[in-house]
């Protein structure tokens, strides 16, 4: 994470861990669930997650934006945008982890399926996002663009594809 935020403040974030949530990574904050399902599967995937949570929080101290997203209609495709940059660094910076102790191949499960990176997924997920901003553009209901972009996690996974063509070349 140091490679990519050189300059964030590690030390003023509080990880707290509970039971029967997911996780979140918000205004100097991580929580995260111990009982998610990858994580009983293989408690490696814990860090991993952490990596990603405390990622959000940094990535806040350097794109303040992130901390005044809206779901309104007028700011929707902007915001759709910039969720794609902060889930996509956050899921690309757990990846050196991953590779470095031996899960990558855990890909059961939609989190853990982000990190999966193949020309047809890629083609995909930029369909789903081609699809939202075209509802976007005619209009068409909140429920309808929201449940395109993110049923697909176009935010998680096209994100961290992004991130890792660009790493990757």
């Amino acid at each position: 994470m140091r490679e990519i935020f050189l300059e964030g403040n590690f030390t003023e974030v509080t990880i707290c861990f509970i039971v029967g949530y997911d996780a979140i990574g918000y205004g100097g904050h991580v929580v995260c669930s111990l009982d998610l399902p990858p994580i009983l599967q293989d408690t490696r995937e814990l860090i991993s997650l952490l990596i990603h949570e405390l990622t959000l929080v940094i990535h806040a101290q350097y794109c303040p934006a992130i901390r005044d997203l809206s779901l309104q209609k007028e700011t929707l495709q902007e915001t759709l945008d910039l969720l794609i940059q902060y889930e996509g660094v956050a899921v690309f910076s757990a990846y050196p982890y991953r590779v470095a102790s031996g899960i990558l191949q855990n890909t059961e499960g939609a989190m853990l399926q982000d990190y999966v990176n193949t020309p047809e997924k890629e083609q995909m997920l930029k369909d789903a996002y081609c699809r939202s901003q075209r509802y976007i553009a005619e209009g068409r209901g909140m429920d309808t663009i929201l449940e395109t972009y993110f049923s697909a996690r176009v935010d998680h996974a096209l994100g961290f594809i992004i991130f890792h063509n660009m790493f990757k070349q």
